[in-house]
């Protein structure tokens, strides 16, 4: 008895060589296994098109060079690019995926209205905004040793102008602390969402 015939009386009931893989094959985004699944479909772990139609000609050869069906492909039902949101995005309040929402709404997790049209994008996370504050926290230091030293010298003889000036300085000080913890906070708030784009979800490429 052949290898192929012993592998099929093997399979799992409803599963086809032709239509399904038998042979071990992982997401190309988030490596899940997806033995047993449809030849072409969505990854059911990430929800990532993957086409593995390839192993119905080439077997185990063409495990990872598989080509990746389009997105336009395998849209879930009532979705479609001109309406829908098709790729990873993320809210920019609390980190909602908005994936396959409409192109503008209100996130269905926190309410956060959003609009994902490219010319008119607002609402949506950009990893570009989460920073460590490093200018913010250089610039204040700056200004609470002046205003510091401001104000110092100008209580003892009373000078009027140098306490004006140091307590402006201690003002901006205080606006620059404001501004780097809420840099802080978004850093620490969107770290998940972060390790997600990076290790998993963002299937841009």
């Amino acid at each position: 008895m052949s290898r192929e015939s012993r592998d099929s009386e093997n399979l799992p009931e409803n599963v086809e060589p032709g239509r399904h893989i038998t042979t071990p094959y992982h997401c190309p985004t988030c490596g899940y296994d997806l033995r047993y699944a449809t030849l072409a479909g969505r990854c059911s772990e990430c929800g990532n098109p993957y086409n593995a139609r390839s192993l119905a000609a080439g077997g185990v050869a063409g495990l990872r060079t598989a080509p990746v069906a389009s997105a336009d492909s395998d849209l879930p039902p009532g979705v479609s690019p001109q309406r829908h949101i098709t790729k990873s995005l993320y809210c920019d309040r609390c980190g909602y995926s908005l994936r396959y929402s409409t192109l503008a709404g209100r996130c269905s997790e926190c309410g956060n209205p959003y609009n994902a049209r490219p010319v008119l994008m607002t609402g949506i996370f950009s990893a570009t905004s989460v920073r460590i504050p490093t200018w913010e926290i250089v610039v204040g230091t700056i200004l609470l040793l002046f205003g510091y030293r401001t104000i110092r010298a100008g209580v003892s003889p009373m000078v009027l102008w140098r306490l004006v000036v140091g307590g402006v300085a201690i003002a901006l000080c205080m606006g620059c602390a404001a501004s780097a913890i809420s840099a802080m906070r978004r850093l620490i708030h969107f770290r998940p969402v972060m390790r997600r784009i990076r290790c998993r979800e963002d299937d841009d490429d």
